[in-house]
């Protein structure tokens, strides 16, 4: 019973990070002008984990960095990766 109870804990985390996933990818997809299947996002904290063959939508994303960060500051408070990483 209690590694029940402790599991559920955990299950805010998991559903957290594809909010979070989904967040990110949807603004990648507004700033870069790519379909879903061109570019992946993945949260692996402290990590965003972008994979994309696109080098100018690797570009586009980089510079606006700034921009996704204060948006996801704004919408979920601290608890939100701090780094950009490129695949």
């Amino acid at each position: 019973k209690r590694i029940f109870e402790l599991l559920k804990k955990f299950d805010g985390i998991a559903s957290h990070n594809q909010v979070l996933e989904k967040e990110i990818l949807e603004w990648c997809l507004d700033k870069t002008g790519l379909n879903s299947g061109e570019i992946e996002v993945k949260v692996r904290r402290p990590n965003i984990i972008i994979s994309t063959k696109n080098m100018s939508a690797k570009t586009a994303i980089f510079t606006r960095q700034n921009y996704l960060f204060e948006k996801l500051r704004e919408k979920f408070g601290r608890a939100f990766p701090d780094r950009l990483m490129f695949k």
